[in-house]
């Protein structure tokens, strides 16, 4: 069974408009952790979700108006 991670990026900006970036497929962690990093510049990370739940948001410690939407999906092989 393999995986996939689709990851959105938001930002809120300085007139608290959410602003959400085109979805982007990866196909592992390590891709979603690079992505994820690059994104906050390198800052210290955290992931959070809700147990049971295939969706996730990580964000930076450092800041409050940037996160990732991260959903994870099982590919079905036929």
């Amino acid at each position: 069974m393999n995986k996939y991670y689709l990851v959105t990026k938001i930002v809120i900006n300085d007139n608290n408009t959410v602003l959400f970036l085109p979805t982007e497929k990866l196909y592992s962690m390590n891709e979603v952790l690079e992505y994820s990093q690059d994104f906050f510049n390198n800052g210290k990370i955290y992931q959070t979700s809700e147990c049971g739940s295939n969706e996730s948001y990580i964000k930076c410690v450092d800041e409050d108006f940037r996160m990732i939407h991260l959903m994870e999906k099982t590919m079905i092989s036929t």
